[in-house]
């Protein structure tokens, strides 16, 4: 299905009180000042992007990627990347939605889905270790994004000197149940860019996003032990 995006004619004819209240947040420099202000600007431009719509994404200068399904639209600004991702094409009729922000010195990516921030885990700084490059949808319900900080993993390699490990597990969100589900790789398995897919009542992870719908997945578990329920 193709992406519904609104011609750039139309982007800057008419502002939303919503597109502008990006804009200030954007802007105002004084959003970036004094201990913990990554955390309150994340949380805010988390807030108003739970809202906005992608007229309002693209006056502020999301980009949205035409080959990407569901539609996806990116950010990159002074040293941070913001990400919306809805769980469709058509962004109007899409029930749900997923923000990440990141800093791009080291990752530190926090997400949310529809305003509910996930529990990506934190390094002992608080860092969080989600990965802003390995997300998707599935089913129009379930959200997943890649996590890293597997260094005790006998497969990660140190000497490629990255900052989340060389190894990624999966967090995935039911965004219909709000509830989260975590799967690692074994110790004998080399998981670098996981991806999963919901089918046939299954949460199956692949170890590559490679993998999906060409390979037997790492994992088969039932939604109703992965979530609680289906």
């Amino acid at each position: 299905m193709p992406h519904r995006l609104p011609p750039w004619s139309e982007v800057h004819a008419e502002v939303s009180p919503r597109a502008q209240a990006l804009e200030d947040w954007l802007l105002d420099p004084g959003r970036r000042q004094g201990p913990g202000w990554r955390e309150r600007f994340a949380e805010g431009w988390a807030r108003l992007l739970a809202e906005a719509s992608v007229k309002d994404c693209m006056y502020v200068g999301f980009r949205f990627e035409p080959g990407r399904s569901p539609l996806r639209g990116r950010l990159s600004d002074q040293g941070w990347l913001s990400t919306v991702e809805f769980c469709g094409d058509d962004a109007r009729a899409a029930r749900h939605r997923a923000v990440c922000v990141s800093w791009i010195e080291d990752f530190g990516t926090r997400a949310w889905v529809d305003g509910v921030e996930l529990p990506v885990p934190r390094a002992e700084d608080g860092c969080p270790l989600a990965d802003p490059h390995l997300t998707g949808w599935s089913a129009g319900r379930w959200w997943a994004i890649g996590v890293g900080g597997l260094f005790d993993h006998p497969l990660d390699d140190p000497a490629e000197g990255l900052w989340l490990g060389s190894v990624r597990g999966l967090l995935v969100w039911d965004a219909q149940r709000r509830a989260a589900h975590f799967e690692v790789p074994h110790d004998d398995e080399l998981w670098t860019a996981p991806a999963m897919a919901v089918e046939e009542g299954e949460l199956r992870v692949y170890a590559s996003v490679d993998d999906v719908g060409l390979a037997a997945p790492a994992r088969r578990i039932a939604l109703e032990r992965a979530f609680g329920g289906a």
